[in-house]
């Protein structure tokens, strides 16, 4: 589904802001991966903050370390909380948001050691969709379309086209 697969089921589902059983077995284990990886790094930076606590150094770096340590927990935290509200919405086949209008497309590229790393995105409003070059190569931005969207990721679920 890296590519846009779609049927009528998926879109009529997708209108009603639901998620086909399709759409949820191929977010379920993307979501179960990002609650494993939150829990984790919201436990290592527990335990990061009672050894900083512990060790009762008042020197500066050990104020930096609590700080890092402060900050990376809360972050996690946060990370951990979204993650368990992703996995709320696919229980409930929820969390299917849309917008509509012409789509501005984009190529953003970063570095990746000797080489750059596309990615593909587009903006239809104020809502920024992330989409893979398939996708990106063959949707024609100059129409006016409702895009069917998962708020986990933001990646497109169903395209719709108005008249």
């Amino acid at each position: 589904m890296n590519a846009i697969s779609f049927n009528e089921k998926d879109l009529a589902l997708n209108r009603q802001f639901k998620l086909s059983e399709r759409q949820r077995n191929w977010l379920k284990p993307l979501i179960d991966l990002n609650v494993a990886f939150s829990f984790f790094l919201t436990t290592g930076f527990f335990f990061f903050n009672v050894a900083a606590f512990f060790q009762g150094s008042e020197s500066i770096f050990s104020f930096l370390l609590s700080l890092i340590g402060v900050i990376g927990f809360g972050l996690s935290f946060y990370w951990a909380f979204r993650s368990v509200q992703w996995v709320k919405e696919l229980k409930d086949y929820t969390g299917v948001k849309f917008v509509e209008g012409q789509a501005d497309f984009k190529i953003a590229y970063r570095k990746g050691g000797n080489f750059y790393i596309p990615t593909y995105s587009m903006k239809v409003g104020k809502i920024k969709l992330y989409l893979h070059e398939d996708v990106y190569d063959s949707i024609n931005g100059s129409e006016f379309r409702v895009y069917y969207f998962q708020t986990f990721r933001k990646k497109i679920l169903s395209i719709e086209t108005l008249n």
